[in-house]
């Protein structure tokens, strides 16, 4: 869960876990949980979220935010995800859904 109460940080990382069920709509976070999120982003110098699942999780991240999208919450997306932020490993590509920002 999201501190909301955490200090101004340098930078935040913000790993969503939403899964995506097949002919759901959009899918989302709920009211609470957007407002942690809204929160902590705006005590960070740089914002960076990490879609685990659903790409639509994306569409909550806050104005700005460097984006990553992984299509899966399992250890191997997790692992990759990290190598791509720490620069070890290059991403490239193109979202195949439409994203709001």
């Amino acid at each position: 869960a999201l501190k909301t109460d955490a200090p101004t940080v340098e930078a935040l990382v913000a790993g969503l876990f939403v899964s995506p069920r097949a002919y759901s709509g959009r899918i989302s976070y709920g009211p609470e949980e957007l407002r942690r999120l809204s929160a902590a982003a705006s005590r960070a110098g740089k914002v960076v979220a990490v879609a685990f699942g659903s790409p639509w999780a994306l569409d909550d991240a806050s104005a700005g935010a460097a984006t990553l999208a992984a299509f899966s919450s399992g250890p191997d997306a997790q692992r990759a995800a990290a190598r791509a932020l720490a620069r070890k490993i290059t991403v490239s590509g193109s979202m195949p859904v439409a994203l709001k920002g």
